[in-house]
């Protein structure tokens, strides 16, 4: 089976179509097994990204290694991802990367360091996810850098990311998500707008999803839309009232408006209980943190 015949099971589980990319791989025939691997390396993807993760607990011991390291991801992830068992986790990633490189498996090598740069990511390492992946020269290696970058506020280097990707291919989903995010990172009202026309394109061929409605919501609120963003939003809270950045969207939106800060405050505890190591409490929490050192500091 040639590589390209997972293109659109790769573009559904890129725009979080889930069910839609569960469904591809599963009429998939691989003819080697290297594609077989791939192929079940994707699907282990659709699991995590469903929030079924501890599906992956029944994997065998002797399973590949790409899929032990998204077994090791998926378990820390099932338990809520917690601060204090990430260094076991790393270590584990660790090996199996060490282990990887050791059997000339590229392949699976790439697999456990980006699984290594996610629990960094989730604790805000960005630093550290980033050096994880750095040599990687895989496409999706490449968006999750730019993404990394453009969180670390390098929007120059993330181009770069992104020139190396429209060159691999630049209508593919996961190019037209890394240029929506530069867009929607930007402080120019037309690069907003660019994003926006883009993430309208991708919902139009492929169907709305949760990360496609936050991205539209975060683009209209960017523009003063509120309206618009609140639609989005609404819309994808009704596909899954567990989406932590749809409620995350809801919150800021909230902010923007002035709404009672009773209301905002009861939906940052909802976020706690929902997505407790979300980076927006972390930067919530520690501007929190701050204002009230310096309002003790007058006082």
């Amino acid at each position: 089976m040639a590589d390209d015949d997972l293109y659109e099971l790769r573009n559904f589980l890129h725009l979080g179509n889930y069910a839609a990319a569960w469904e591809e791989g599963a009429t998939l025939e691989p003819s080697t097994e290297g594609a077989r691997q791939e192929r079940d390396v994707l699907m282990a993807l659709c699991e995590l990204g469903r929030g079924t993760a501890d599906r992956l607990t029944a994997l065998p011991p002797d399973a590949p290694i790409s899929l032990r390291a998204l077994k090791f991801l998926g378990e820390y992830l099932s338990r809520g991802g917690d601060a204090d068992e990430a260094p076991q986790v790393l270590d584990a990633l660790q090996a199996l990367t060490a282990s990887a490189a050791a059997s000339c498996d590229p392949d699976s090598e790439r697999v456990a360091r980006m699984a290594t740069a996610c629990v960094h990511a989730r604790l805000s390492q960005l630093p550290e996810a980033y050096a994880a992946i750095a040599s990687l020269s895989h496409p999706e290696a490449g968006a999750l850098r730019a993404h990394l970058l453009l969180q670390m506020r390098r929007p120059e280097l993330a181009r770069r990311e992104l020139d190396g990707l429209q060159a691999v291919d630049e209508d593919s989903a996961l190019c037209q998500l890394v240029r929506a995010e530069m867009g929607i990172c930007s402080d120019e009202r037309e690069h907003v707008e660019d994003a926006l026309y883009t993430l309208q394109e991708l919902t139009e061929r492929h169907g709305a999803t949760g990360a496609l409605l936050n991205a539209t919501a975060v683009c209209h609120l960017k523009c003063g839309q509120e309206a618009a963003a609140e639609r989005a939003l609404q819309q994808a809270q009704t596909r899954d009232a567990h989406d932590a950045d749809a409620l995350v969207n809801r919150i800021a939106l909230a902010m923007q408006q002035l709404q009672p800060a009773e209301w905002v405050q009861s939906q940052v505890e909802r976020l706690r209980a929902l997505a407790p190591l979300h980076p927006w409490l972390r930067r919530y929490e520690e501007m929190r943190e701050a204002v009230e050192r310096e309002c003790g500091s007058v006082m």
